[in-house]
């Protein structure tokens, strides 16, 4: 993928993300900590929508396009606001971001949940354009759920298809409702402050050596 379209494609992503942030933070006057989680929570569940009614592509563009349009928004609006959504919580997710690119880069699916069920239903997402049903040869447990799927594809499809790119994914999902935490610590006093971000650190440190963690989730989403 040439290296211009690919950083096109990070900032589009990124602004968009960033405008659903400002958004839920103004309207629910919550902590920016909070806003990552529920972001991506409701990325993936209107994208599921959307496959449900068979109008994924255009749905999933239609969200990009909104998140674009209530950044632009936001800034023109609050032209001081920006700050306000940047903390130790914030600039913590976006750090372990980029180290978890470097530690689970190139790795693939070892554990048979993975690439048995959610795996293939990714695979069928990018090169479909559809969720897969009862009918489909590739499903071979029904009762499994398509779970963070959706909130995968919605972020992949704008790159190549690569099993750690997946993986990264659904690892960002999973790290934005740890970032929560964050939260209390900045509203707490110094010496609160100090025993979070060392347990912060020592939880993150711990993500990232457990390899279990990295490359399957602690648990099958």
């Amino acid at each position: 993928m040439d290296i211009v379209v690919l950083i096109v494609k990070i900032i589009l992503l990124v602004a968009s993300t960033c405008g659903y942030f400002k958004f839920v933070q103004n309207r629910l006057d919550i902590r920016p900590e909070f806003c990552l989680s529920i972001v991506f929570s409701a990325i993936g569940s209107i994208v599921f929508l959307f496959g449900t009614f068979g109008i994924l592509s255009i749905g999933s563009n239609l969200l990009l396009i909104l998140g674009l349009a209530l950044l632009i928004f936001s800034l023109v609006k609050n032209k001081d606001d920006s700050k306000s959504f940047i903390n130790l919580g914030i600039i913590v997710f976006v750090v372990l971001s980029v180290l978890l690119v470097i530690r689970i880069k190139e790795q693939q699916f070892f554990d048979a949940d993975n690439y048995h069920h959610w795996g293939l239903i990714i695979k069928k997402l990018m090169y479909d354009s559809r969720f897969p049903d009862s009918g489909d040869p590739i499903i071979r447990f029904q009762t499994y759920v398509a779970g963070s799927t959706s909130f995968i594809w919605y972020y992949l499809r704008f790159f190549d298809y690569s099993e750690w790119g997946a993986l990264y994914f659904q690892n960002l999902l999973m790290m934005s409702c740890g970032i929560g935490f964050f939260a209390f610590v900045s509203e707490a006093d110094n010496k609160r402050k100090t025993i979070g971000v060392i347990l912060g650190i020592i939880g993150t440190l711990s993500m990232f050596s457990c390899d279990k963690y990295l490359f399957n989730g602690p648990f099958d989403l």
